[in-house]
C-alpha cells in the first residue's frame, strides 16, 4: 500500500466554514468542550521514553504520514480555506502560509477586513488596515501552537519539547501525546489508534490566574498533490465551538518570496500589546 502523508491542520480562534449563511443552524452550532485538568493528565503521563506503547504510537503514527524521509520533504505549504465564525456567522476566505523555521502567515481579506497574523521565529505580530503590533508571550504561544499543528507529525521528533509523555483518558478511546515547552506551552496530539491518524490537538498556555485552552478536531481526510490533509476542521476556545473551516486547496511546497513572512518598516515604530 503506497505511503501518504496526513498533516493535521489547525488554526487558533477561527478558521471556519464557508457555508451558506442560511445552512448555519444545520451546519455550525456550539458545542461545549469537557473540561480537563490538564496539570493532572500531564503528571499520570508517563515519560514518552519509560513508556513502550508510548514510543510505539509515536513511530507507528509518523510511519501513518508517511516516515520521517516523506515528513522532511514537506517544507512548506499554502493553504486556502473556506471560513465561518460562530459570532459574527460571517463568511470570508483565510490562506495560511507555512514554511520551515517557525515561518507561519495567516492572512484574512474581506471588503471591510484585511489582516494578518505572523509567527517569525521567536516572535509573532498582528497587522490590519490602520494598525500593526507585536504579540506578547501569551498570544506568540497561541500562534505557535497554531504552527506546530500545521507541521504536526514531524514536531513530534524534530521541534525541541522540554518533555515528551504519553497518556490516554477514560474519556475516549484515543491516546495521547503530551508535548511541553519550557511550562510557556503544553501541546497535546490526539491520537487515533485504529490507523495512528491525529485526530486532535490540543494547546493549552497558562496564565496568572487560569490557562487558555484550544482545541482543534481533524476529519474528513483527502489527498492533495499526494498528501493527505484534514478537510474539516472544529474550533474549540475555552471550552465553547468558535468555528468550523473547510479546506478549499493546497499548494504544496510553493516557492515563497523572501518577503513573504517578514514586515514592513513600520513594524519598528510600534510597541508591543
Amino acid at each position: 500500500m503506497t505511503r501518504t502523508l496526513i498533516i493535521a491542520l489547525g488554526l487558533v480562534g477561527g478558521l471556519l466554514t464557508n457555508a451558506p449563511t442560511q445552512t448555519f443552524d444545520r451546519f455550525h452550532h456550539p458545542a461545549i468542550s469537557t473540561k480537563l485538568n490538564y496539570d493532572s493528565l500531564f503528571t499520570a503521563a508517563v515519560d514518552l521514553s519509560q513508556s513502550t506503547r508510548g514510543q510505539e504510537v509515536v513511530q507507528l503514527c509518523i510511519e501513518h504520514y508517511g516516515g520521517r524521509e516523506k515528513l522532511d520533504q514537506l517544507r512548506s505549504l499554502r493553504l486556502t480555506y473556506a471560513m465561518l465564525r460562530m459570532m459574527s456567522k460571517d463568511s470570508t476566505t483565510v490562506v495560511k502560509s507555512f514554511a520551515d523555521d517557525r515561518r507561519y502567515k495567516v492572512s484574512r481579506r474581506q471588503v471591510d477586513v484585511d489582516e494578518q497574523r505572523l509567527l517569525i521565529h521567536d516572535s509573532a505580530w498582528f497587522a490590519g488596515r490602520d494598525t500593526i503590533f507585536a504579540f506578547q508571550k501569551t498570544r506568540y504561544c497561541a500562534e505557535l501552537f497554531s504552527y506546530l499543528t500545521l507541521s504536526l507529525p514531524k514536531a513530534l521528533y524534530a521541534e525541541p519539547f522540554s518533555t515528551i509523555r504519553y497518556g490516554t483518558r477514560a474519556q475516549d478511546s484515543l491516546e495521547y501525546i503530551y508535548c511541553r515547552k519550557n511550562d510557556s506551552l503544553t501541546m497535546v496530539v490526539g491520537i487515533n489508534p485504529d490507523d495512528f491518524s491525529i485526530v486532535s490537538s490540543e494547546g493549552i498556555i497558562p496564565g496568572d490566574s487560569i490557562a487558555t485552552v484550544f482545541v482543534n478536531k481533524f476529519s474528513d481526510f483527502g489527498l492533495y498533490d499526494g498528501f493527505l490533509f484534514p478537510r474539516h476542521l472544529v474550533n474549540i476556545a475555552m471550552g465553547l465551538e468558535v468555528g468550523r473551516s473547510r479546506l478549499k486547496s493546497v499548494a504544496v511546497n510553493p516557492l515563497f518570496d523572501e518577503k513573504e513572512f517578514t514586515m514592513e518598516r513600520r513594524l519598528k515604530s510600534q510597541t508591543p500589546r
